[in-house]
């Protein structure tokens, strides 16, 4: 069994960048995926769409999102 994920990332650095995001041109756009999962269930949820992430706060806003695949 998977152990719990420890989220004791201490303190982020925001000032350094990876260097292939350098490479990007600035109006690119990505995709984002995110999903819900436990342990006991697997993956329960998971979503695409697209946000952008707040530079001020790092609050992530969504656009559009919709279920990635079709409920069973």
């Amino acid at each position: 069994m998977q152990e719990p994920l420890d989220l004791d990332w201490g303190d982020l650095d925001d000032s350094e960048v990876h260097p292939d995001l350098e490479l990007l041109p600035e109006d690119v756009r990505l995709v984002l995926v995110a999903y819900a999962c436990s342990m006991g269930d697997g993956v329960m949820r998971i979503e695409w769409g697209s946000a952008e992430l707040r530079r001020e706060d790092r609050y992530l806003i969504w656009h559009r999102h919709e279920p990635l695949l079709p409920k069973v």
